[in-house]
């Protein structure tokens, strides 16, 4: 994946696709993708961020909101 965060079937397809229509479902797909990953993403960086400012020795085993985050 590219900067564009595209494949390079992906990319082939936006550049020489037959119609319109197929190069605009790949990207409306990869964008469907993206939001996502970025969710998930977002998930993961406030669990980490959560379990650096927990008081607690273990935190995803003894902090009720790392433990709520994770199940």
């Amino acid at each position: 994946m590219g900067a564009a965060s595209l494949s390079l079937d992906q990319i082939k397809l936006i550049l020489t696709g037959a119609d319109e229509a197929a190069w605009r479902f790949a990207a409306a797909l990869r964008l469907e993708q993206i939001t996502a990953e970025r969710a998930q993403l977002q998930s993961a960086k406030e669990l980490r961020e959560q379990a650096l400012r927990c008081p607690d020795d273990h935190p995803l085993l003894q902090c009720p909101y790392s433990q709520r985050k994770v199940d």
